[in-house]
């Protein structure tokens, strides 16, 4: 990361009291939200349209699909990821 790019991150981060792993938290939470809500609004149109959702949206579904349960699998404790992989089938 060039310099100037560097300080303006500190800057930030000063300004918004965040540590810079917080900011990079935020940046994914932020992230996420934008593509849970793309997501919604997709299977909305699948749901209340005559048409069939595209190939790139089915795409953008399941990776957005895989990238959830990648990080709550991950997340997990053992009894968890016993209850997702077992009890619950996922």
């Amino acid at each position: 990361m060039p310099k100037a790019e560097a300080e303006t991150l500190d800057e930030y981060c000063k300004a918004k009291k965040l540590t810079k792993a917080g900011f990079i938290r935020q940046a994914i939470k932020e992230k996420m939200e934008r593509e849970y809500t793309k997501v919604v609004d997709i299977r909305q149109e699948a749901v209340y349209s005559c048409h069939s959702i595209t190939k790139e949206q089915r795409d953008f579904v399941m990776e957005f699909k895989n990238k959830v349960w990648e990080k709550v699998y991950k997340e997990a404790g053992w009894l968890e990821r016993f209850q997702l992989k077992f009890i619950y089938f996922l």
